[in-house]
Order: structure tokens, then C-alpha cells, then sequence
């Protein structure tokens, strides 16, 4: 029974990230496509979205940003913090901050930042390269790594736009 459960909570959280994506392709066609920091070399996409302690969590790439995504997947109660609050969530390789948002025709959606504007991407095989493996990195837990490498013993490698474009992080798995 848990992996029906698990596999019914994965094509929810995708269908959630269908569902943004939609969103999303809808603002950048009527009031995002005409702004300067619109790259039209990239098109909306989820990247990613699975079940994730009862959240759907993913990337979602647009023409103007590239945000991890995270929304419950159950009913939230009363006591969630209000829309502009931040709240920290602990994925396998460290903790990270969420923005609470409002999207209109959505609700509630947490994001975190990756990149905005997103004109260090040329094509949409890079934005979606650089999405799957700041996911893969954020999914991960950190590796022990030697004294005097890339960062402490122990220690996760941040995940930065620097580390994402010159290929410093692991890519999809296999």
C-alpha cells in the first residue's frame, strides 16, 4: 500500500506542476512576453515535480525566472504563515528558505529563487540542464568530501548559479 500511496502523490505533484506551468505559459503570452527581461529563447516548463514529504516539489523554468517549487500536496490548516512570509524547508542536502505566494487561479505556492532574469540561458536544453541538476543537488544529501577540495568535510556544495552553469554539480541520474 505505501508505494501506491507514493506513486498517487508523484502523479500529483506532477499534475501540480502541469497545472503552474499552465499558469504560467498564460501570464508570459499576456503580460510578461512584451517585458525586457522576457527571454525568448525558453519556453514554461516543470522539471522534476515528484512527491516530496507531502509536497509536490520541482523546478519550474519560464522566460523570466527559474524557481524551485513547493506546495502541499494535503489541505493546509488555519495556521499557515501568511502570503510574503518565509519558510524553511530541510530537503536532503540542507535547509532552504521558501517565499509563500498567492497565485491567482492556484492558491498557495512556495517558491525559492534560482535565477531571474534568466538571459545566461541561450537555449532551453541549458535551462533545463541547469533545472534537473540544481534538483539532483537539492535531492541529494551532501557527500563527504577530502579537506581542501571544493568545500569542507561534510559540508553541501551551495547550490549557486555559478556552480549550475560551469557544470559543478551532478547531473540527472541515470
Amino acid at each position: 500500500m505505501g508505494a501506491e500511496i507514493r506513486r498517487d502523490d508523484d502523479q500529483a505533484a506532477r499534475a501540480v506542476g502541469e497545472r503552474l506551468a499552465a499558469i504560467y505559459r498564460d501570464i508570459g503570452q499576456r503580460t510578461m512576453r512584451e517585458l525586457s527581461v522576457y527571454n525568448e529563447a525558453l519556453a514554461v516548463e516543470p522539471i522534476g515535480f515528484g512527491a516530496h514529504d507531502g509536497r509536490a516539489l520541482g523546478i519550474l523554468v519560464t522566460p523570466w525566472f527559474m524557481n524551485v517549487v513547493s506546495v502541499p500536496l494535503g489541505r493546509q490548516g488555519d495556521g499557515a504563515p501568511p502570503v510574503g512570509a518565509t519558510v524553511r524547508h530541510v530537503l536532503p542536502s540542507g535547509a532552504y528558505d521558501f517565499i509563500i505566494g498567492d497565485l491567482d487561479g492556484f492558491g498557495r505556492i512556495e517558491t525559492s529563487s534560482l535565477f531571474s532574469p534568466m538571459f545566461d540561458f541561450h537555449d532551453a536544453e541549458t535551462a533545463r540542464a541547469a533545472a534537473h541538476a540544481a534538483l539532483v543537488a537539492l535531492l541529494d544529501p551532501p557527500r563527504e568530501t577530502a579537506p581542501g577540495s571544493d568545500g569542507a568535510a561534510g559540508a553541501p556544495a551551495s547550490i549557486s548559479r555559478r556552480r549550475i552553469l560551469h557544470g559543478k554539480l551532478r547531473g540527472p541520474r541515470p
